[in-house]
């Protein structure tokens, strides 16, 4: 008798852990394949963010009713929906798993990330069992802390039988609190088991998120009744069509979307530059300047050096302030002695006489050997003296400083006389040998002052004995 009870009693037991057993659900059915959809070209976004929690707890799959399967595929078909280009923050989590499938009450199967169609779906089909308790609200609670830290507004959807989370209205409360008008809840009740006691938590669970709203597996049915749900979820108002700055092209195609009023525009919205100079037409006050010439803030050529001759003509874009300047820009030389006006402080210069920085005639030095200790101007020295008379004719308006000069041997009292004396045996042969006016040579000596040489040397001493003729440099 005994061992024909432990038959029965191992006979029902193996016959419990078999019926008990978790069974896999069957695979989720693909994307279709025109799941992609879009609406960003002509509608906003109602929300930045969205989650979605799905029941996969014991209750979705009692009584010989798999309302879990039913939940799936109303997300399935939700995802196939979501419009793909509004840039939404998308996540998918669900609860009460059966131990073959997580050991934890909720878990966040995909995001919070940058919305992917086929990601999501790919995380839906992840769920493989069902069963557990329904952790409603430590589900509610999890995403409140997922969508926490993001920008902009959120939609949590709730797919669930409604049924053994009598704690989930507090869940929602306290979530809505923490995330206020950027939180709205909407609720999907799977089934009518236990005489639709879920479908009531479902409407309250929905009226707690105060802007959102409860629907039913049944009024989802069609495809036409999905995409109108998913629509007052997801998809905001038309866009405007708007010229926000009246040039007479649509916000949507312009390219310059700030562009000032009464401006002139091309076919994208950009201000027009007709002649490429960089200065909008609407502030081109020169429209017609050359192609590359530089120009100012209101479109007119540079005369960077105030000439009055702008910079794509000027050939010498650096001139002084106030010099005068010929058609290319460049300084004057009105006396042709190679040194610009504005610099010339002998203007009139002879042609071919050589000046110096200031456009001076240079001092002539003539060639006349003095000898030692001696003034007398030779006859073999007559041509010095000549150059010398032309020098001089060259500016009959000038007093011509005939200056002297000595060795450094001898006292300086001496040297200096010496070199007077000089000067005057040099004026006296330019009056009596080309009748030149004593009133326009005036005579002075500088001794040994001013050596050219060196004296140390017989050949720098003899230099050193010498007479300058500056022609131009009197008054």
């Amino acid at each position: 008798m005994k061992k024909h009870f432990l038959v029965i009693f191992g006979f029902l037991l193996v016959w419990g852990v078999v019926g008990c057993a978790p069974v896999m659900q069957p695979p989720l059915e693909p994307l279709a394949s025109d799941a992609m959809r879009t609406k960003g070209g002509k509608y906003l976004p109602k929300v930045e963010n969205f989650q979605v929690i799905i029941d996969s707890s014991f209750s979705m799959n009692e009584d010989g009713k798999n309302d879990f399967l039913a939940a799936r595929d109303i997300v399935r078909r939700m995802n196939q929906r979501i419009p793909g280009d509004l840039n939404y923050a998308g996540g998918l989590r669900s609860l009460g798993h059966e131990s073959h499938q997580s050991p934890n009450p909720t878990d966040l199967l995909y995001g919070m990330t940058t919305y992917q169609k086929a990601k999501f779906h790919e995380a839906l089909g992840k769920i493989h069992y069902v069963g557990g308790a329904t952790p409603m609200a430590e589900a509610i609670k999890s995403a409140g802390q997922d969508l926490k830290g993001l920008s902009g507004k959120s939609a949590l959807i709730i797919v669930s039988d409604g049924l053994d989370m009598a704690d989930a209205p507090a869940a929602a409360k306290q979530v809505k609190a923490m995330l206020g008008e950027n939180l709205c809840i909407y609720t999907i009740a799977v089934g009518q088991e236990r005489n639709g006691t879920g479908i009531d938590m479902m409407k309250q669970l929905a009226d707690i998120g105060k802007c959102g709203f409860a629907t039913r597996d049944i009024e989802l049915a069609d495809g036409a009744a999905m995409t109108s749900f998913v629509d007052k979820v997801f998809v905001g108002k038309e866009k405007p069509v708007l010229d926000s700055d009246g040039d007479g092209v649509v916000d949507e195609k312009d390219k310059c979307p700030n562009t000032p009023r009464g401006a002139r525009v091309d076919k994208v919205g950009c201000p027009l530059d007709s002649d490429g100079d960089g200065v909008l037409d609407s502030l081109d006050k020169c429209p017609n300047t050359p192609k590359g010439a530089p120009v100012d803030k209101a479109g007119c050529p540079l005369d960077s050096d105030g000439d009055g001759v702008f910079d794509y003509l000027d050939k010498c874009p650096a001139t002084p302030k106030g010099a005068p300047v010929d058609k290319v820009g460049c300084p004057r030389d009105s006396d042709g002695d190679g040194v610009f006006d504005y610099r010339d402080q002998c203007p009139n210069t002879p042609k071919g006489v050589s000046v110096d920085a200031k456009g001076c005639p240079t001092v002539l030095t003539l060639k006349i050997n003095f000898g030692n200790n001696s003034d007398t101007v030779g006859s073999q020295y007559m041509g010095e003296i000549a150059k010398a008379a032309k020098c001089v004719n060259n500016y009959p308006g000038n007093v011509v400083f005939i200056n002297g000069h000595t060795d450094s041997r001898g006292s300086s009292a001496y040297n200096q006389a010496l070199s007077e004396r000089r000067a005057a045996a040099v004026v006296k042969a330019l009056v009596e040998n080309f009748g030149i006016s004593p009133s326009r040579l005036k005579a002075q000596g500088f001794g040994e002052d001013q050596p050219i040489a060196d004296n140390a040397t017989q050949e720098g001493r003899q230099i050193n004995r010498r007479v300058d003729v500056a022609c131009g440099a009197g008054k």
